[in-house]
């Protein structure tokens, strides 16, 4: 709305203007009458366009709206780890909760269900890794809305050491498109520790 103000007053000063010029215009040279009808036409102009509240306002409204939704949201992105030393007994299927959040600008990674919901239409890059200890081995996938994407892997179960899988994935997503990780099979176990982590950021707002 303030837009909308500022708009009406510049053109209130120029009509002010332009009055206050052919008044002087007139005394001076003594202008014609067809000169006062051209005058008053293009003040009629000006008065019409400052009072067009159907149509100016409508569209300072909606250029407010979209000056608002992209201030809000043009910064998104989150950094989460899994706190505890290991997950285990995880059957397939279930939902990797990073519940150690270092980054979450827009609040739209939830801890509590693991999951991330799409603030903005955008495209944005996803960075997963997980970390196996020796002897175990597991799958997680990266998905969104329940569909899966892509998948990592990490395989010890042949070594008597650490393993890690990761993945970086570029998607374009729409608002409330939901991504999370979850296991695919394995011997049901995860290392954490902070040692495995999941983050994104909107790289491009649509």
């Amino acid at each position: 709305m303030h837009i909308f103000l500022v708009l009406v007053s510049a053109f209130g000063a120029l009509g002010v203007a332009i009055t206050h010029s052919a008044l002087n215009s007139r005394d001076d040279d003594g202008e014609t009458d067809g000169f006062d009808r051209s005058l008053h036409d293009l003040l009629s102009r000006i008065e019409a366009i400052m009072f067009d509240d159907d149509t100016l306002r409508t569209r300072l409204s909606d250029l407010e709206k979209e000056i608002k939704r992209q201030t809000e949201f043009r910064q998104v992105a989150f950094d989460s780890t899994i706190s505890v030393e290991d997950l285990t007994n995880l059957g397939v299927h279930h939902t990797i909760i990073f519940d150690h959040v270092i980054t979450n600008i827009g609040g739209a990674y939830h801890p509590h269900t693991g999951v991330f919901i799409t603030p903005i239409d955008g495209v944005y890059v996803f960075n997963l890794r997980a970390v196996a200890r020796a002897r175990t081995w597991e799958w997680l996938e990266l998905v969104k809305d329940g569909s899966w994407i892509q998948s990592i892997l990490a395989d010890a179960g042949s070594f008597d050491s650490f393993a890690t899988g990761s993945l970086v994935a570029v998607l374009e997503l729409n608002k409330g498109n939901e991504v999370w990780v979850r296991t695919g099979g394995g011997t049901g176990e995860i290392h954490g520790s902070s040692y495995t982590f999941f983050s994104a950021w909107l790289l491009i707002m649509k």
